[in-house]
């Protein structure tokens, strides 16, 4: 129950992360890329292991994205390698991920689709009487 955080929303390269209490901050999001590389979604730095380590304990930190392979992560959506799933799952989350305006009562039924390479979130709505959709504009990065 714990996030990736940059520490004081740090933007300079050789910054480590560090495991800290979730708080949906800017320094908590991260892009993980079909490359295999991670990015910082405030800095735009990638994740990189210090001097391209590769044992147990290595320092990760923040780094000028280059590609190399000490920046390439495996078990990412999208890349060639996985992980195993875990057997359970669970959900949490500091409040509501979006909230009915413009007279609806409710939202739900989130769903996503794939339009032009882009990604199309849409939802069902419902102002007490009657049903109807809301969307958001197409987007490439979650």
């Amino acid at each position: 129950n714990k996030c990736l955080d940059v520490p004081n929303h740090a933007t300079t390269a050789g910054t480590r992360p560090v495991i800290w209490s979730c708080n949906g901050g800017t320094n908590q999001q991260w892009r993980a890329n079909a490359d295999g590389t991670i990015v910082a979604v405030e800095s735009k730095l990638c994740l990189d292991v210090s001097g391209g380590g590769t044992a147990n304990g290595s320092a990760v930190q923040l780094w000028d994205c280059n590609g190399g392979n000490n920046q390439k992560w495996t078990g990412l959506s999208g890349t060639s390698t996985t992980c195993a799933l875990p057997s359970t799952y669970r959900w949490s989350s500091t409040g509501p991920l979006a909230q009915p305006q413009n007279g609806a009562l409710a939202v739900k039924d989130f769903t996503t689709a794939k339009i032009n390479g882009q990604n199309l979130v849409y939802a069902t709505t419902s102002d007490g009487k009657s049903w109807g959709a809301t969307m958001f504009s197409p987007f490439t990065n979650w």
